[in-house]
């Protein structure tokens, strides 16, 4: 999952070390973090996004304000699904949505003519569409 870990560590001059200390995490697992070989639960996003000071959905490259809500209309979410019918088989869906809205740990979206719900760690990428 694309993120600003690294971006935010390093604006604040720390090391991986210095970081993991901080958020008492390994150093590894925080570099796994940050280049998207493992994505870890939603509480964790959430602890390295208030040391920060910023917002979870900042924070997972979703929305460009670092304390406010995102909104915006017309756009692509790419959602992150596992499959629990067959271990093994997972997969990135594609929802073109009329609007969405980042409200805390959930993205609101209407999808359809209906009102949907996704967690924030299902998330694999917001995409704006043109709306003129």
């Amino acid at each position: 999952m694309k993120n600003r870990l690294k971006e935010l560590r390093q604006k604040n001059n720390l090391t991986l070390k210095q970081l993991g200390e901080k958020l008492n995490m390994r150093d590894s697992t925080l570099s796994q973090y940050e280049t998207g070989k493992r994505s870890p639960k939603l509480k964790v996003w959430e602890k390295i996004a208030d040391y920060f000071g910023v917002s979870t959905a900042y924070l997972l490259k979703i929305g460009e304000e670092p304390n406010k809500a995102h909104l915006m209309t017309k756009a692509v979410i790419f959602i992150y699904t596992r499959s629990f019918n067959e271990p093994g088989v997972d997969s990135v869906d594609r929802y073109e949505v009329d609007d969405y809205r980042i409200n805390g740990s959930v993205v609101e979206t209407k999808y359809c003519g209906e009102k949907w719900i996704f967690p924030l760690t299902s998330i694999m990428g917001i995409e704006e569409l043109n709306n003129g």
